[in-house]
């Protein structure tokens, strides 16, 4: 997984950048699988790459496909706490619902509070 602001003008694809980095990266396994474009990239006060907004992204994505792919609807956000980390939130639309998130989700090392 990488994230990718593209330079104004530029129109490269996905395909076409996890091609240019396997040509640059001889350990197969760093090569990405999957590339996101963002508009920009998400910055501490002093303009280093802020890792946690990328953190809680791809957690809330990793979530939100696994209900996607069980026909279970909700609403996800995620915050980083002091204790737990990275904890994705999850409140389901059906209540009846809450054990099988919880089941789909329990395998993660991400924190998740649903209800």
């Amino acid at each position: 997984m990488a994230y990718v602001v593209l330079t104004q003008g530029s129109s490269l694809t996905e395909q076409e950048l996890i091609d240019y980095a396997a040509g640059l990266i001889s350990e197969r396994a760093a090569i990405p699988k999957r590339i996101d474009f963002l508009q920009e990239m998400p910055l501490t006060a002093v303009g280093k790459i802020f890792r946690p907004a990328l953190r809680q992204k791809i957690g809330e994505e990793v979530v939100a496909g696994l209900l996607a792919g069980a026909n279970i609807a909700a609403e996800i956000s995620s915050e980083n706490e002091k204790k737990r980390g990275l904890v994705i939130k999850v409140v389901a639309h059906d209540k009846s619902q809450i054990d099988a998130i919880n089941d789909l989700v329990k395998s993660y090392i991400f924190s998740t509070d649903v209800s």
